[in-house]
């Protein structure tokens, strides 16, 4: 992209938005649609003379700023609409959302792996982080990350679930000090990538589409 800092720009702005919202107690502003990865690859156009079996690589991107404005002032327009919303059921909209999260978690490493506790190894994918790092350490770290998740799950509902952000700062000083003595730097580094195999991509033209897989 000719213009791609222009991502990281917004992601700096949101940034500060936040910190200053923060301080004066207003609500927390976020990234728009626009600015997601979606959205980026979305603007893609990839190669079409490719020979079969090839992964089709990218040619250009169109990079314009239609999307952008349309978006915001769609965003803009639903001020003016709140007597339309109120007719939408909140079952309407407690299903997409329920169906956003079950479509993105198919695409989730860690479901994927903790599918694999219940799988033969003869039957596992051949994945990165299955074939360079052990079964049983693999497990362990899917088991690891389940249990955190389980404890964060459980402290939301306790009365200190205001300090749940600090809770969640911890896991960094984990994964820093306290992995790297269970398990290898490779193995760590192969079981935090996500996504697909690098050797399936050696330009780095990796279609982040293949990620939203739909539940079959």
């Amino acid at each position: 992209m000719s213009k791609g800092t222009g991502f990281h720009l917004d992601l700096l702005i949101s940034g500060v938005l936040i910190t200053v919202c923060s301080i004066f107690g207003l609500p927390w502003m976020c990234a728009a649609p626009v600015q997601t990865m979606t959205h980026y690859n979305s603007l893609l156009v990839m190669s079409r003379t490719h020979a079969p079996g090839e992964k089709p690589m990218i040619v250009d991107v169109r990079e314009q700023r239609v999307t952008n404005l349309l978006v915001h002032i769609f965003i803009g327009l639903t001020m003016f609409s709140s007597a339309i919303f109120k007719l939408v059921p909140m079952s309407v909209l407690f299903g997409v959302f329920l169906y956003m999260g079950i479509v993105s978690l198919f695409g989730v490493q860690l479901f994927k792996r903790f599918k694999l506790l219940f799988i033969p190894a003869k039957h596992h994918p051949d994945v990165h982080y299955v074939r360079k790092v052990q079964t049983g350490k693999m497990h362990l770290f899917t088991l690891i990350q389940l249990a955190l998740l389980s404890l964060f799950v459980y402290i939301k509902t306790t009365s200190v679930a205001f300090f749940f952000p600090c809770f969640l700062i911890l896991l960094v000083p984990i994964r820093k000090f306290i992995l790297p003595r269970m398990f290898q730097t490779k193995e760590l580094d192969e079981l935090d990538k996500e996504g697909e195999d690098e050797e399936d991509y050696p330009d780095g033209d990796q279609d982040e589409f293949d990620h939203a897989a739909l539940p079959s």
